[in-house]
């Protein structure tokens, strides 16, 4: 089977390969990897990890900083605002360049301890992520900590 797929790693500074999509709603503008936004699919493939900066690691972070260009990889980020995933704007802008980018499902593991899959989540990148981080937060984090609101 893996010989029907081509795989490439993403070159963040190859203006080449990039692709222009305006700017974000903080004003950043966004590149995306060409081959990223000319796909008919995009499916996210990634693990739901607590984050230090971005809360969880999940979802459309897999497109935003995943492929897009130096740019729109290092202005977002800067906002970035540790605590809780519910009202947090650089989030929230992340996920709309990755739908905005044609992320149309996501396919993410949540670990246990001994690194193995404990969970899988699947499906539209909001929702399935949100669900998948209502399960590992009851792994991850102390008692009584909710992170998403």
């Amino acid at each position: 089977m893996i010989e029907r797929v081509y795989i490439t790693n993403h070159d963040y500074e190859d203006e080449k390969g990039l692709v222009k999509m305006g700017r974000a709603e903080s004003g950043t503008p966004v590149s995306i990897n060409s081959r990223v936004r000319e796909a008919d699919f995009v499916i996210g493939v990634g693990n739901i990890v607590p984050h230090c900066y971005a809360v969880w690691v999940g979802g459309g972070i897999i497109i935003q900083p995943g492929v897009c260009g130096e740019e729109t990889t290092e202005l977002i980020p800067n906002g970035w605002l540790a605590g809780k995933l519910e009202g947090n704007k650089v989030r929230r802008e992340m996920d709309a360049v990755a739908l905005n980018a044609g992320l149309k499902s996501i396919v993410n593991t949540i670990l246990n301890r001994e690194d193995e899959v404990s969970h899988l989540v699947i499906g539209d990148p909001i929702e399935a992520f949100k669900q998948g981080v209502e399960t590992a937060e009851k792994m991850y984090c102390l008692r009584g900590l909710d992170t998403r609101t």
